[in-house]
């Protein structure tokens, strides 16, 4: 098999964490196999910044949500424009594939921040050549964190709302990107891995691959 080296930047969102890194790991894995030149990424990063931008985010210090909006925003710039960035790695024809990025800021539950106002800050922030949503039942995620850390109903309650509300969040982030030609793919993430890796595959395929 062939690959058309275009640049290519491949972007993974949605609810469940953990399901976007399996499947990033498994396309990295998968064009390993076909190219040598794939890094695997996320927002926010593991710099600087990007370690405030999770402090904020787990509640661990508490800042208004324009701030934390704008604090995202300075981490992802980071990330697109600094030496050996995203920019950079594109223009030197290596595939990115990024957990979380600009939907994920979209769909993020914020009480007073208008989208409209954060598609405009990021306005800057390069939109990837493919999007794959991977759409997790809510239940789906908590039943695994569950087996996982134990079952707590109150905090059950407390994950269910803040999650049913940004999945609600991600599809109104989708709609308003699609108006200005911003599409993304949605796949169902209630499918098995290897369902939703071949479904991711043939997306990827589409920007390039030949047989």
């Amino acid at each position: 098999m062939e690959i058309e080296h275009t640049d290519k930047f491949i972007v993974f969102e949605g609810i469940d964490s953990e399901v976007l890194a399996d499947q990033a790991e498994r396309l990295n894995t998968w064009l390993h196999k076909n190219i040598l030149n794939v890094i695997v990424t996320r927002e926010p990063t593991d710099g600087p910044i990007g370690a405030q931008c999770r402090l904020a985010l787990n509640k661990r210090f508490d800042i208004p949500d324009f701030a934390q909006a704008v604090l995202l925003l300075s981490d992802r710039l980071d990330h697109l424009y600094r030496s050996d960035g995203i920019i950079e790695d594109i223009q030197k024809g290596k595939y990115i594939v990024c957990i979380h990025y600009l939907l994920s800021t979209y769909a993020y539950p914020y009480k007073k921040v208008p989208m409209e106002w954060l598609q405009k800050i990021n306005r800057k922030c390069r939109w990837p050549d493919l999007v794959i949503f991977i759409d997790t039942p809510v239940d789906s995620v908590l039943e695994r964190q569950a087996r996982r850390e134990g079952y707590d109903i109150e905090l059950w309650q407390q994950k269910k709302e803040l999650l049913e509300e940004q999945r609600e969040r991600y599809y109104q982030a989708i709609e308003h990107c699609q108006k200005d030609g911003k599409q993304t793919s949605i796949i169902d993430g209630n499918k098995p891995a290897d369902s939703i890796q071949r479904l991711c595959l043939t997306l990827v395929k589409n920007l390039g691959v030949k047989k």
